[in-house]
């Protein structure tokens, strides 16, 4: 099953949580979308791929969306009950313009001001690739298989590019695209992976509260309470 895809710039969209209450969401701090400036809207894929679905007439017509028999339609026969609209530009989304510049993290007030205000006081970084990390291959193999940690998981992509997948509430891979200047946190109990992209080459600032532990608990693991605690968050969202 191939993962759904959240390009670079999708932006804090992807919370499922409350970032200053530290809801158990996974969050990212993304750069401005890319590619055309112009507003952009994106929709999540099927599990199997993109899916096409359209009118009679091979485009549904957006000028009438207000009353659209089609759309109607289509969303009687899939069941899409909830409806709401978005302007994703400029002008029009809060926060639009918020980044991180990953050339000045050594020195960067926004850093400092997240990981103050997050509590995240233990850093390093690591660099991911064949040349530079010990036992490479068995690392690359051991951070794509699905597993879930007991606290959070920091990454801030400071050169490089990956891939995070994570499970949604139907239990469907969504894969987040992450590259330099990207951060995001996952929360504890949620199920997961990482693999590079074809670069094979990533360079991450990793952030922890307190000291840090690495431990990576494999699926099946939904006895832990970190695990019970995430989906009861998911359930209470639903």
């Amino acid at each position: 099953m191939s993962p759904d895809v959240l390009e670079p710039g999708t932006r804090r969209a992807l919370s499922t949580g409350s970032q200053s209450g530290r809801a158990p969401g996974y969050w990212a701090h993304k750069r401005p979308i890319l590619g055309n400036p112009a507003c952009q809207a994106r929709a999540p894929l099927s599990p199997a791929g993109p899916e096409l679905v359209a009118g009679q007439a091979g485009r549904l017509d957006a000028d009438k969306h207000e009353n659209d028999p089609e759309l109607e339609a289509i969303r009687r026969d899939r069941g899409y009950s909830w409806m709401d609209i978005v302007t994703i530009c400029k002008d029009q989304l809060p926060g639009y313009e918020d980044k991180l510049d990953a050339d000045k993290h050594e020195n960067d007030p926004e850093l400092e001001a997240i990981r103050r205000d997050r509590g995240y006081s233990w850093m390093d970084i690591v660099t991911i690739c064949k040349d530079q990390l010990p036992g490479y291959e068995d690392k690359i193999k051991m951070f794509y298989e699905e597993h879930l940690h007991l606290d959070e998981e920091i990454r801030y992509i400071l050169d490089g590019s990956g891939y995070f997948d994570v499970r949604d509430q139907e239990d469907k891979w969504i894969r987040i695209s992450m590259e330099k200047g990207d951060m995001i946190t996952l929360p504890a109990g949620i199920y997961h992976r990482f693999t590079l992209d074809e670069k094979n080459y990533v360079k991450a600032m990793r952030l922890f509260v307190g000291e840090p532990v690495w431990t990576a608990h494999n699926r099946p693991a939904d006895h832990f309470e970190a695990r019970e605690r995430y989906v009861k968050f998911l359930a209470q969202t639903a």
